[in-house]
């Protein structure tokens, strides 16, 4: 919260609703370098259409940990085989308003 916009909702109204979810910034190795992974969300979404974001959504019955939330996501978006992906730490909850 300390490096977020002076008017961001810091926590959920009771009427938000909120649904615990995960992403992750993914860092790839490229020939400039390290370069970090986004997509583009669809048009035709009803919360954050048309935003770029972290690969990630929102945690299932099957997901242990919210690490396994956002690697199982990833794999989902972007098809990549985590069997490669090295998980290097975890970053403070932040709630996001739709």
């Amino acid at each position: 919260m300390q490096m977020a916009p002076a008017l961001r909702q810091a926590a959920p109204l009771p009427a938000d609703r909120p649904r615990p979810s995960a992403v992750l910034a993914l860092l790839h190795a490229s020939s400039q370098g390290a370069a970090l992974i986004f997509t583009l969300r669809p048009k035709t979404l009803s919360h954050h259409a048309g935003q770029i974001s972290f690969p990630g959504g929102g945690v299932e019955a099957g997901d242990a940990t919210y690490a396994a939330t956002a690697l199982r996501e990833t794999q989902e978006e972007l098809g990549i085989p985590l069997n490669g992906v090295r998980l290097l730490g975890a970053i403070t909850p932040l709630f996001i308003a739709p």
